[in-house]
């Protein structure tokens, strides 16, 4: 008895279930895959259509079908693998006769290694990209296919082989009564006579063959619709069966037109691309999209997108066309800054001409990125240089006549006797010269004139006077007036107005009011003389002390005649009443060598102070002023004492050291007298004894007395 004999019919039955289900599920999984490929390529806007994105059926199915389809596939590949080991494992005593390990590998070997072979490609540690594991998969497949088949026909049905015939007798006893009938016609296929062989093997050849066409015709077939279906040739063209495009905004030129502001424009070959049979323009179907161009003069890689909705979508920009650093010098002529970095097209710069050169360049970015320039400049030339009067030119005749004068070049003349400078003739931008400097005679110094003194500065008398310059006067106070000299192109001074008398001269009033000598305490400032009428009728002139004296003396023309007004000068005054010398000398230093001459009053250390004189306070050397502040003395180094000073100290030393030399000699007689007393007097001893810490008086004889310090 078979072990199990009453499970086996149900395993049987199951098994054979797996299998169905797992064949049909196969055929459902090829036939989805096939449809979607096939709408991919017939209906491409279909799945956009029914799903309101931008996914396509390929996408929809690797998404939400081959996940589900791939685990279904591996379960029941998985259950039929473990119903098949279930099976030759309870009928191991009785199968194993017959080789099941050959029958699995030539039948269900193909099944297993190519499925369990995917995965691995596809899940395992090799991280393939998806072709590659196609193309490798491929390969090891049909390297694997022929031997499978090899091993299928020699050793799963080995033919004339013992197990056979205990197979089929095994199968004859099982049968139940009612299938006798069956069995025995079954048998009649394995139980035939020798005689009968021949007849066999020609019909298992005619089997064979017709076995063969059939595989042929069926490759042929499979091939052909397989190829209808999804062409290969990429260059057939059939119109899809369902074909959504964006017709809202028009084609694509149109939306291109109607969006100006974007500066795109079609490829050429954007029309032949996206043309749809027997309808005019360039469609896009949705999820479509192309590449579109910018116009001249602008940069980008626009892209124009049809959505899911049937409306136009474009991504990127058009930007002008960006030119480089323009040069900074074009054709005689540099660039006028701007302070611009960044230059696009039709933007445009001006460059000015250089030195000698007139007009004007333009430069202008053009649309392809490149600089163009416009206009020119041309060369400046003058004529001939102008004739100067009093002045001939410093070149020679015929170099004037064949030199060519450009703008910037510059002739010099010189000036002809009597007259001096020097003019210059340059030849201008606008292509006439300009002169300048001039040929002038020159005058000697301006003339003295009576009551007045003539008023221009020391740098004007050292470069001269010239032609056209005038000299103005100042009256001498106590005359009033307007004084001019002019000169002339004489080289002579033209003389106009005068000094008329209106209080008399100065100097003869202070010489009547202080004596012959009155410039040894008084000067006059008359640069700082005032004149109030402008006539020399009310002139104010400031006088000013000599050194060593104080006040602020005025001298006032008044009605015809001088007054004075002020501070008359006198010496100056100390806190003690004295008088200060008008002139003294100070030295200082320890040798008493840097000497200097004061007058009057003296500012040292912020305390002013002067040497008085000695019949004016007794004693007294020096001492503070008061009432005025002190002089400003230039600083006027006198000869120094040190040689004076030198020699008191030289006799104060030599006084010391005789002095010194006198006590030593008295000292040492002093001692001797002292120690000669000692023997013959006890009480001195006592006395120098009780007064070792001090000095003490000793009566040694007489009226002898001897000073002893310790």
């Amino acid at each position: 008895m078979v072990p199990n004999q009453g499970l086996a019919p149900l395993r049987r039955n199951l098994s054979l279930q797996g299998v169905r289900t797992w064949v049909f599920i196969i055929m459902a999984i090829s036939v989805t895959r096939l449809a979607t490929t096939f709408l991919e390529h017939s209906a491409p806007s279909l799945c956009f259509w029914v799903s309101k994105s931008c996914m396509s059926c390929t996408k929809l199915y690797e998404d939400h079908i081959h996940l589900a389809a791939a685990a279904v596939n591996f379960i029941l590949c998985s259950f039929a693998l473990a119903f098949v080991f279930t099976f030759e494992h309870t009928f191991d005593e009785y199968l194993r006769r017959i080789g099941p390990f050959w029958k699995f590998w030539g039948v269900k070997g193909v099944v297993s290694v190519t499925y369990f072979q995917w995965l691995v490609l596809s899940y395992g540690p090799f991280h393939f990209e998806q072709k590659r594991i196609y193309l490798l998969h491929c390969l090891l497949t049909t390297v694997e296919m022929p031997i499978l088949a090899v091993i299928h026909s020699c050793c799963a049905y080995p033919f004339g082989k013992p197990w056979l015939e205990y197979l089929l007798k095994l199968q004859q006893k099982d049968m139940e009564e009612a299938e006798a009938e069956a069995s025995d016609r079954r048998m009649t296929v394995f139980w035939r006579d020798p005689e009968d062989t021949i007849s066999m093997g020609k019909v298992d050849s005619m089997l064979c063959c017709f076995y063969l066409l059939f595989w042929i015709a069926g490759c042929i077939g499979a091939h052909s619709f397989v190829v209808f279906v999804l062409p290969v040739n990429e260059m057939v063209q059939r119109p899809p069966m369902f074909n959504v495009s964006c017709t809202k905004e028009g084609d694509i030129w149109q939306y291109v037109e109607n969006n100006h502001q974007l500066h795109y424009r079609l490829k050429d070959d954007t029309l032949e691309k996206h043309r749809l049979p027997n309808v005019g323009g360039a469609w896009l179907h949705l999820c479509d999209r192309t590449e579109l161009d910018c116009e001249p003069g602008f940069q980008g890689s626009p892209i124009l997108r049809c959505s899911p909705s049937g409306t136009y979508d474009h991504r990127g920009f058009c930007r002008r066309t960006r030119c480089g650093q323009p040069k900074e010098e074009v054709g005689h002529a540099r660039l006028h800054s701007s302070g611009q970095t960044r230059w696009t097209s039709d933007m445009e710069i001006t460059y000015e001409c250089q030195r000698g050169f007139t007009g004007q360049i333009q430069g202008i970015c053009g649309k392809d990125g490149v600089w163009r320039f416009e206009g020119e400049c041309k060369e400046v030339i003058c004529p001939s240089p102008p004739v100067v009067p009093r002045a001939k030119p410093l070149l020679e005749p015929h170099e004037l006549e064949y030199r060519t004068w450009q703008a910037g070049t510059s002739l010099h003349y010189q000036c002809e006797e009597p007259f001096t400078g020097s003019i210059t003739a340059t030849c201008e931008d606008d292509g006439t010269f300009l002169l300048s400097g001039r040929c002038l005679r020159q005058c000697n110094a301006p003339p003295k004139m009576p009551n007045s003194v003539a008023i221009y500065e020391n740098q004007l008398a050292i470069k001269g006077f010239f032609e056209g310059l005038r000299v103005t006067y100042q009256c001498s106070p106590g005359y009033g007036g307007t004084l001019i000299a002019t000169c002339r192109e004489d080289g002579n001074f033209s003389v106009e107005g005068g000094c008329k008398l209106r209080c008399g001269g100065l100097e003869s009033f202070l010489e009547k009011q202080f004596g012959v000598f009155w410039k040894d305490d008084l000067s006059t400032n008359q640069s700082g003389t005032l004149d109030f009428t402008g006539t020399g009728e009310a002139d104010l002139v400031p006088l000013r002390c000599s050194m060593g004296l104080a006040g602020q003396p005025l001298a006032v023309c008044h009605e015809g005649g001088w007054r004075l007004l002020g501070d008359p000068c006198q010496l100056f005054r100390t806190s003690s009443g004295c008088r200060c010398k008008r002139q003294w000398k100070l030295c200082q230093g320890l040798l008493q060598n840097n000497c200097k001459l004061w007058h009057g009053c003296h500012d040292r250390d912020g305390s002013s102070w002067c040497e008085v004189e000695s019949s004016s306070c007794g004693q007294t050397s020096w001492d503070y002023c008061v009432g005025q502040s002190a002089q400003e003395d230039p600083e006027v180094h006198l000869p120094s004492e040190t040689k004076t000073v030198a020699l008191r100290i030289g006799l104060l030393v030599t006084a010391g050291l005789l002095g010194l030399g006198v006590l030593l000699w008295m000292a040492k007689i002093k001692k001797g007298a002292w120690f000669w007393q000692e023997n013959q007097s006890t009480t001195v001893m006592s006395h120098v004894r009780t007064c070792i810490s001090g000095s003490v008086h000793v009566n040694l004889t007489g009226n002898v007395k001897v000073l002893v310090r310790f």
